[in-house]
């Protein structure tokens, strides 16, 4: 048996043929149709069935989530049951307990349960699955305004996530090496701006650094300078630090007060000197005017 050995050639052109496509919409294949070139029949008995049949349909939980139920054929194939059994089943929304057809719920029966006196209080049982979105009793919002990092994934809009952390942890479990690049990728955003941010405050400091040396204009010196003569000395400063103006005006005070201290001394003595004459022998009247002066 000969064997034939593919070369490059043949082997790209195999690759290429079994290649899918993963952006091509392939669509609803229930009547037939082409995937990669490959055309599809739907097929009975052996023999090619130009129509098919659905076998599901739409429906929606009591809780908003979507799902499908089988459809029931005759024998026939010409009428289906519309999934009736699936339709008939019931919730009790005091134990969450579903999945029966009963007309009371089976686990508060059995349990004899108080706060729905066994199943027999009214509006206790709501149907599992609605055929309309609309009529879902408590819609639960699935979805947030957060969308997946990967563009291509199917959690974009309005199908997005609740947190951050969600995204997250889908992205791990389900895009693990997009995720670790999109990791990657935000890392070294990150520091190239905090590189950025070091640069520019490094930038601003040495701004601040050069405006502090440069020498700032004497303006209000200047303006002194041009108003007063050049022939008129400037007045210094003392050593205490007090002023020319202050210093003079202290003078003042302290001589000032000199000169009262002065006229209440010569006071006290002329006072002391006319008491000594008005009582010379009374030695109590001598020792005070003594004292005074």
């Amino acid at each position: 048996m000969a064997v034939k050995v593919l070369d490059a050639e043949d082997v790209e052109l195999a690759d290429e043929n079994l290649q899918i496509d993963p952006d091509q919409f392939i669509g609803d294949l229930s009547n037939g149709g082409s995937v990669n070139g490959v055309v599809l029949t739907p097929m009975r008995d052996g023999k090619a069935v130009m129509t098919a049949r659905a076998n599901a349909i739409r429906a929606w939980r009591w809780d908003g989530a979507e799902s499908t139920l089988p459809l029931g054929w005759n024998t026939r194939g010409t009428k289906h049951n519309g999934a009736r059994p699936y339709f008939l089943k019931r919730l009790c929304l005091c134990c969450r307990a579903g999945g029966f057809v009963k007309a009371r719920c089976p686990a508060c029966v059995r349990s004899s349960c108080t706060r729905c006196q066994g199943g027999t209080k009214q509006g206790q049982l709501i149907p599992v699955y609605y055929a309309r979105e609309e009529d879902v009793p408590y819609p639960t919002k699935f979805y947030g305004e957060i969308p997946c990092f990967l563009e291509t994934c199917s959690r974009q809009g309005t199908m997005g996530f609740k947190s951050e952390q969600g995204m997250r942890m889908h992205g791990r479990s389900r895009h693990r090496v997009e995720y670790q690049v999109w990791q990657e990728v935000k890392a070294a955003s990150r520091s190239d701006e905090l590189e950025t941010m070091r640069q520019q405050i490094a930038a601003l400091m040495a701004a601040q650094v050069q405006g502090a040396a440069a020498p700032s204009q004497p303006i209000a010196v200047a303006a002194a300078q041009t108003i007063a003569p050049p022939s008129q000395p400037q007045p210094t400063a003392h050593k205490s630090g007090m002023s020319p103006e202050r210093r003079a005006a202290f003078k003042q005070r302290m001589v000032a007060g000199r000169e009262k201290a002065e006229l209440k001394r010569v006071e006290a003595a002329e006072a002391a000197r006319a008491a000594a004459k008005m009582t010379p022998n009374d030695p109590t009247v001598t020792k005070t005017a003594e004292g005074a002066v």
